[in-house]
């Protein structure tokens, strides 16, 4: 099927057609409900169905199939006016009816500077009665082709098989004359063969190959006289390619697009060592016409980039405390990022600024022209204007603002800089402050489709109004149209004018994004000295999100604190609402942990030892809970009644209940307190307000832990605070807890809570939800004795140990579990004679429970070997 895409006048098309409007190859009596059998033009042929059939005009032969045929054609057809419109027609039948519908086109034609005119489309329809009609211009200097005869050629491409097309042509013959002259000189044939119209232009070579496994498009554009071809078979010449060495296609055979393109899917090799830095030649075969195309492919291996350090934000000593003298003062500030805290640039993701939270009240900080700016080179360049009037802002009490920035990849680590507002001595008061105020004078907003009513006036220093009269136009426009809309008459706008009016009064509605809208004001207007003044302010609307419907807990860090004998670590606690905005409503952040476990009622009594199952139920057991909503905030939390009598063992008085689990159910997720009603039952002494849950995940202990090894009563502890922001969300919706444990709780599993309370304003609720995740504490580093390992003389055995020890404290890790490796450059063969990983983490084996692990070493006959082991770090103390 061949297309030729049309964008000029005299394009050359040949384009496949597929046989149009309601006649069928399995009916050859042609009926049809919707066939037109009316004559038309010179009628209708009447020749025996069976065959072909020929029509002839004016000693013309039109050509004809068994199946279609033209007839009445327009031909030979006379010019004899410049520049004048004409008609190339012809009527296509198939077994005496009309086809409707067809598409007959124009071949390519040799038409130098419109020599010969020009066509108003190279496709024609056939009409209800079978014509098809080409409108022709003749050209503009009929002088310059006076007794010539020009053959034009349409044609009808149509389908003999499901995988065949044939052609039917009909010629036209157009004889220019300017006077009785007679022609000179035969028929001239215009048109352009396939070998001449067609060329490759726009490959995409030569294409250097850079990173393993990685998809390309290798492609080249096929054209006819200047324009698009489309439908064509292009095809790639086999190449040597051993084991797929230098990558795969796809497919090797190709059709052209609707810009004519023919793109080849290729993919790099999987091993980019093998081909680094040679070069693969392909070629690319038009088959109708045998045009060809070389690509070169380049394979240069680029060297993986890999970010192992977080982004760390640094703002330069010049930025830290900026110093406006000017009203609207302008400056720039860069931020530097380096990966982690080496002087290496970090190039990825966004340097964010938090603003202070007097905006809320509609107090003018400045703005900045982006608040969320990428890294480009390590830095991130904002561009701030500062308030509009400093004198005012000193006069109410308020000399400077505090910004922080952070980068989005680690949102814990924020950086401040102030604004100091200290105007020059010669400043002389503006005469006129726009004002903006809401209707209840705070600068804040709900969501969703919230709408509240603000109003903007113009005064006088005197605290007038500025006239009617006097004001020309007020512009409003709002600059984060994801967040909000401005609404005026019941219409939505992004920016309003309006004129001769102040004061003025707008709304402005919220959509499902929390964040801030940025409203910036321009007022027009003439002063009392008739000149025309221009004031310009910005005031931010906090949008709040809604209530916090998920959260999740991530592992930031773990550090030493020698003086208080502890291991500190850090967790990132991030919640979200229900349209996925970040809680920016400050809730009440509520932390805690479950350090050591009660024992199950299945146990045959309430004493821990290495054998006794924990009260901790989980995705893989099946006697999951339920809590059930009484009403009025009242829930019980069930098990149930198996015989196992679960909760028989449990301490109300100090045990906790800690809800998790899959699937969405934050509200019962959590710490809950209790009171025992039964061995099955638990009534919370908390408010619930959720739905009933049923399959949730739970455990039931405390924030201690015995020592199962000493008989000194030995208790470890662990505790969790809140570390920021006075234990509530900041702006970002993350909070940073802390905890903080006994070294010998290194590779204990904990239970690690949250729990959400907080007043929304915008519904006056108050909503509470919670996560809680399991964790391994991690400590601060282990590493086994002895350091150096061991050494075998050659051809004997030996059965050695090691023992696993705290490294920043003498202790050893005791009853717990723990990952090894072999240390590179080991050669003794090994087998593990034991370890103190085949034990539960409660048994007192070795010394108080201490960590080990023995091998038989044997060395080679003919030299001494060496063995160590190596990574040694904390591994998960149950399932």
């Amino acid at each position: 099927m061949k297309k030729l895409i049309d964008y000029f006048l005299i394009v050359a098309i040949t384009l496949a057609l597929s046989a149009c409007g309601s006649n069928s190859k399995e009916d050859p009596s042609g009926s049809s409900s919707t066939a037109d059998t009316s004559t038309g033009g010179g009628g209708l042929v009447t020749d025996d169905t069976t065959g072909g059939t020929t029509g002839t005009t004016d000693d013309t032969t039109v050509t004809s199939s068994p199946e279609y045929t033209f007839i009445n054609p327009t031909t030979p057809l006379t010019v004899t006016q410049a520049s004048s419109a004409y008609q190339l027609k012809a009527q296509l039948i198939q077994y005496q009816h009309p086809v409707v519908g067809a598409t007959v086109f124009l071949k390519a034609f040799k038409n130098p500077f419109d020599k010969y005119g020009t066509f108003t489309s190279m496709t024609a329809t056939t009409d209800d009665k079978g014509y098809f009609t080409f409108e022709y211009t003749s050209p503009s200097n009929l002088s310059a082709v006076n007794g010539n005869i020009i053959k034009f050629e349409s044609v009808l491409y149509y389908e003999e098989t499901n995988t065949t097309y044939k052609e039917l042509t009909q010629d036209f013959l157009v004889t220019f004359k300017t006077d009785n002259n007679t022609t000179t000189g035969g028929v001239i044939d215009n048109n352009v063969s396939d070998a001449e119209s067609y060329s490759f232009i726009n490959a995409t070579t030569p294409l250097e190959i850079v990173e393993a496994e990685t998809s390309y498009d290798i492609k080249v554009q096929l054209i006819a006289n200047g324009f698009a071809v489309t439908d064509e078979i292009v095809t790639l010449k086999a190449f040597a390619n051993p084991n797929d060495q230098y990558g795969t296609f796809t497919a090797i055979s190709t059709q052209t697009d609707a810009l004519g393109y023919a793109t080849f899917k290729y993919t790099s090799p999987k091993d980019m060592e093998l081909v680094d830095g040679k070069l693969l030649n392909l070629t690319a075969v038009h088959v109708d016409s045998n045009l060809t195309q070389d690509f070169q492919l380049k394979f240069n291996k680029k060297e993986a980039v890999v970010v192992s350090e977080k982004p760390f934000v640094v703002i330069p000593n010049s930025s830290k405390n900026i110093e406006l003298t000017n009203n609207s003062q302008q400056a720039v500030i860069t931020i530097k990022v380096y990966a982690g805290e080496t002087n290496s640039p970090y190039s990825e993701g966004n340097v964010l600024v938090v603003l202070p939270a007097k905006i809320v009240n509609g107090v003018d900080i400045g703005s900045f022209e982006a608040y969320s700016v990428p890294v480009v080179n390590g830095e991130a360049v904002f561009r701030y204007t500062g308030p509009q009037n400093l004198q005012a802002l000193i006069d109410s009490g308020d000399t400077s603002s505090v910004f922080k920035f952070y980068h989005d990849a680690d949102p814990a680590n924020k950086k401040e800089m102030s604004v100091t507002y200290k105007p020059t001595s010669d400043y002389v008061p503006i005469n006129y402050t726009v004002e903006i105020s809401s209707e209840d004078n705070k600068f804040t907003m709900g969501i969703p489709n919230q709408e509240k009513s603000f109003s903007i006036v113009v005064k006088d220093d005197a605290g007038n109004d500025v006239a009617k009269a006097s004001m020309t136009s007020f512009e409003i426009a709002i600059q984060n149209i994801f967040i909000g809309k401005l609404i005026s008459n019941g219409q939505e706008y992004s920016t309003l004018t309006l004129t001769n009016e102040n004061p003025i009064t707008f709304n402005v509605k919220t959509n499902t994004k929390s964040g801030l809208i940025p409203l910036r004001v321009v007022a027009t207007f003439v002063d009392a000295n008739g000149v025309t003044r221009t004031l310009e302010q910005t005031v931010n609307v906090t949008v709040y999100s809604g209530p916090p419907t998920a959260m999740s807990i991530s592992y930031v860090g773990v550090e030493h604190d020698e003086a208080r004998g502890k291991y500190i670590e850090r967790y990132a606690v991030s919640a979200t609402d229900a349209y996925n905005n970040k809680v920016n409503t400050s809730p009440g952040v509520a932390t805690g942990a479950i350090v050591g476990y009660a024992v199950d009622g299945s146990a045959p009594s309430a004493i821990e030892t290495d054998s006794t199952k924990r009260l901790y139920i989980a995705k893989n057991d099946t006697q999951k809970g339920t809590i059930n909503p009484l009403g009025g905030g009242l829930a019980t939390f069930s098990v149930p009644v198996d015989g196992q009598n679960r909760f028989q063992y449990v301490d109300e008085s100090n045990d906790k209940l800690v809800l998790f689990g899959e699937g969405y159910a934050y509200e019962a997720l959590g710490k809950w307190d209790f009171s025992r009603l039964s061995n099955e039952v638990l009534e919370l002494q908390d408010t619930y307000l959720g739905a009933k849950r049923s399959e949730l995940f739970y455990a039931i202990g405390h924030n201690y832990r015995q020592d199962p090894c000493r008989s000194d009563g030995s208790e470890y502890i662990g505790y969790a605070q809140v570390d920021s922001n006075g234990s509530t969300l900041d702006s970002e919706g993350t909070a940073i807890v802390t905890f903080g444990y006994d070294y010998h709780l290194t590779g204990k599993d904990i239970m690690l809570w949250v729990n959400l309370t907080g007043y929304q304003a915008d519904t006056d609720q108050t909503t509470r939800i919670g996560e809680a995740k399991k964790v391994t504490l991690r400590g601060n580093g282990l590493y086994s004795e002895p350091t150096d390992g061991y050494t075998v003389p050659k051809g004997e055995t030996a059965n050695v140990g090691f023992s696993i020890w705290h490294e920043k404290v003498p202790e050893f890790y005791r009853n717990a579990h723990f990952g090894w490796g072999i240390e590179a450059g080991s050669t003794c063969g090994y087998e593990i004679i034991g370890t103190s990983n085949d034990y539960d983490a409660r048994a007192c084996i070795a010394e108080y429970g201490a960590a080990f692990i023995s091998f038989k070493l044997t060395a080679p006959a003919d030299k001494d070997c060496t063995f160590n082991i190596t990574r040694i770090n904390v591994s998960t103390e149950f399932e």
